[in-house]
């Protein structure tokens, strides 16, 4: 579609149409990913080493925003090129799927699970959720509006902006995953451990990101969000996995689902939007959501409640 947009030049209105009907496509289908791999780790695990293998789903995640950014450099060869290599991903993961993942053990409780509902506001799962879409809605939200952010404080040029931003969603990126090796995979934090640890970083690299005249502020701020993006995520879906019973788990993966595609489509409307009046509100609004996400966390360690 792209190459045909650069050849032949269609109205403008008609191409624009064609990719939002072309995402919207691909939306539905990637976002039964993660809830089918959910279901899948919930029907083969239990207890932290449900944590654990929850964190390898967003490991591969933290190495794709590594990886993404990577392959833009191919567009020196040919514009498109990263588009093509990225449309032979998914091809090649399913596959890889078909040919190696073994299938769940079948429970007594399989057929129930189809049937099992969660409310929203279900008082196990909500904090949980609430958490989720913060956070993509957080990250959301700097993601759109740090180009603009470093272009208008540190006066670069488009390419020189666009270098900049690239390396720092790799340099999240790799923090995210980092952190998740240590903390999930080695150390085996439980999920509420995660999250204690987490909320409070994340909210910091907010902080950070406010003290805008140094650029060392801005690096600081970025492997503060991948660090606190590596923490909160595991420790939140695991949380919410493990705050139900084995028939609920497809819903509550759903759920989960959902909380993550509120938060993408709040945080690029809520980011522009601030930003517009002020370049430092969209900063300010994360940090706002994790104040409250970190005093929820607490509430909940006060009472004692693990997961």
């Amino acid at each position: 579609m792209g190459d045909w947009g650069i050849s032949h030049r269609p109205p403008a209105f008609l191409l624009f149409v064609l990719l939002l009907l072309i995402r919207i496509a691909s939306g539905v289908f990637f976002s039964t990913v993660p809830v089918a791999a959910q279901a899948y780790i919930a029907d083969t695990t239990s207890g932290r080493e449900r944590t654990a293998a929850i964190s390898l789903v967003w490991m591969a995640s933290g190495l794709g925003s590594i990886i993404g950014p990577a392959m833009g450099v191919l567009s020196a060869y040919h514009l498109m090129a990263p588009l093509y290599l990225g449309s032979l991903l998914p091809l090649i993961g399913f596959l890889m799927v078909w040919a190696y993942l073994p299938p769940s053990q079948v429970t007594s409780g399989a057929s129930a699970r189809v049937t099992a509902r969660i409310k929203l506001f279900d008082r196990r799962v909500w904090m949980y959720l609430f958490i989720i879409t913060s956070l993509q809605a957080s990250v959301l939200a700097i993601q759109v509006t740090t180009g603009f952010f470093i272009e208008g404080h540190f006066h670069l040029s488009s390419s020189g902006t666009a270098q900049i931003a690239g390396f720092l969603f790799m340099l999240a990126g790799a923090v995210s995953v980092v952190s998740q090796l240590l903390f999930v995979r080695r150390l085996k934090l439980s999920s509420r451990a995660l999250l204690t640890i987490g909320a409070p970083i994340f909210l910091l690299a907010s902080v950070s990101l406010l003290f805008h005249s140094h650029m060392q502020a801005v690096y600081i701020g970025f492997i503060l969000l991948g660090l606190g993006v590596g923490l909160v995520l595991p420790g939140a879906t695991s949380g919410a996995s493990l705050s139900v019973n084995q028939t609920e788990q497809g819903a509550v993966a759903g759920r989960i689902s959902a909380a993550q595609g509120l938060g993408t489509a709040l945080g690029p409307m809520v980011g522009t939007s601030l930003y517009n009046l002020n370049s430092l509100f969209p900063y300010i609004f994360t940090g706002v959501l994790f104040s409250m996400a970190s005093g929820l966390v607490w509430k909940r360690r006060s009472l004692g409640k693990e997961t």
